[in-house]
């Protein structure tokens, strides 16, 4: 069990209904791609149920329930809830794990702030805070808008396949755990070989979308190559002594040199 505290700043009889449950479910919807993505799940494992409405600045406060008897995500996702709105408002990066539809939940919460009664948000859990601010605005405009697009290749582990509306994939970045959608074009046979690389470690290549940035947006895939796992490789006890006449009579050091003076 995990537990979050969301607060709109305003004056009552300002913020509208409509504003503040637009920002319930926006935070709602972030929970939940944390959730799926820290799970390796294809629906979320966590329900948010309400233990305190406060007035004076309208209060959520929440706690999770896990639907798993197995593990519970709960803390695991409220660190990765506050890591991400800590790279949207301080470091301007995109956060790990969050997709489109997440980058753009992100950015209606913050795009309210001075609007419908609201003049700020604060995210709390018991032993951390974090208030979103115009910065985190400005920042969000940079991280979801395409500046540019060329042919270009993107590496990372493929969690999900879809099908609703269009066929796509996502890979979570190997270094950055951002969230990339994949498109596959139609008639293409790539639908197929994600299915079966799910899970597996993946590069694909494409027409990459970025954004100022220069973080992967997204990519229109061409093709895809599955990378093999870490025990279908050769291990160095096995390629040790596999060719004891590659450096015929010279010395490794010398060998080496050679190859480098061609």
């Amino acid at each position: 069990m995990a537990t979050l505290r969301f607060q709109v700043h305003g004056e009552l009889g300002n913020i509208t209904l409509s504003g503040f449950l637009g920002q319930a479910q926006d935070h709602l919807e972030m929970l939940r791609e944390y959730d799926c993505a820290i799970s390796h799940e294809s629906d979320f494992t966590l329900e948010w149920l309400i233990t305190n409405v406060s007035a004076g600045s309208l209060i959520l406060e929440m706690e999770s329930r896990s639907t798993t008897p197995e593990k519970d995500f709960g803390h695991d996702v409220v660190n990765a809830y506050f890591t991400g709105w800590n790279h949207i408002e301080h470091e301007g990066t995109s956060p790990p794990y969050l997709s489109e539809t997440g980058m753009n939940a992100a950015r209606r919460i913050v795009q309210r702030i001075g609007k419908e009664g609201m003049t700020g948000v604060e995210i709390s859990s018991t032993d951390r805070r974090i208030t979103l601010t115009e910065r985190a605005f400005d920042n969000m405009d940079q991280l979801v808008s395409e500046t540019d697009k060329s042919s270009g290749s993107v590496e990372g582990t493929l969690e999900t396949v879809s099908i609703h509306r269009s066929s796509r994939f996502t890979i979570y970045h190997s270094r950055t755990k951002k969230a990339i959608r994949c498109d596959i074009p139609p008639g293409s046979d790539l639908l197929d070989h994600a299915k079966e690389a799910l899970g597996s470690r993946v590069l694909v290549a494409g027409l990459l979308h970025t954004n100022a940035c220069g973080e992967p947006l997204r990519i229109l895939a061409n093709t895809l190559r599955i990378f093999p796992e870490n025990r279908e490789l050769p291990s160095i006890a096995f390629l040790g002594g596999r060719y004891p006449d590659l450096t015929e009579e010279a010395t490794t050091k010398d060998f080496i040199r050679g190859i480098r003076d061609r």
